[in-house]
């Protein structure tokens, strides 16, 4: 049985922000965490590394969490003010 929540407008809105820089700046922004721990030499003596790929995957883990995802993809065929999902 699937929940079902109804979302504002705005709520809705500051979602789809979230994803879109987590999806954009923020995947970039780890790329250049890890590019840069990298130069740093030993990976598996790496704490910089070791956090960025923490970082990276716990900000993976939001874009692709199922809620997150598919409540967007619902929300994105809503037209309505209140959105079902």
């Amino acid at each position: 049985m699937s929940n079902i929540h109804q979302l504002s407008r705005t709520a809705y809105e500051r979602l789809d922000a979230e994803f879109q820089d987590l999806t954009t700046r923020g995947r970039i922004e780890i790329a250049r965490k890890i590019e840069t721990a990298r130069e740093l030499g030993d990976l598996s003596e790496n704490g910089d590394y070791q956090a960025a790929k923490e970082e990276q995957g716990k900000m993976e883990g939001r874009i692709t969490s199922k809620g997150f995802s598919q409540m967007l993809l619902s929300l994105m065929r809503q037209t309505p003010q209140v959105a079902h999902i």
